[in-house]
């Protein structure tokens, strides 16, 4: 709950815009899902099933990004 809590306060910080802010907010997102992948890999493996999930959960904020992205362009 803390690292959301800075990953907020860290993006209302950088810019004003709300665009800009949710870009940050989705790039944390993806951070984080990148983070729980990697501490499960390292822990002997990811159960298929919340690999799957996860894919899935990085690819929606992905597209997200991309546009957030277009709208920052």
């Amino acid at each position: 709950m803390l690292r959301i809590h800075t990953a907020v306060r860290r993006a209302v910080e950088a810019s004003p815009e709300l665009v800009q802010r949710s870009y940050l907010l989705e790039q944390s997102v993806q951070a984080a899902i990148a983070a729980a992948r990697d501490g499960y890999a390292s822990e002997g493996g990811l159960p298929l099933g919340l690999d799957n999930y996860l894919a899935g959960l990085a690819d929606a904020h992905d597209t997200a990004c991309y546009l957030l992205r277009q709208r920052l362009a």
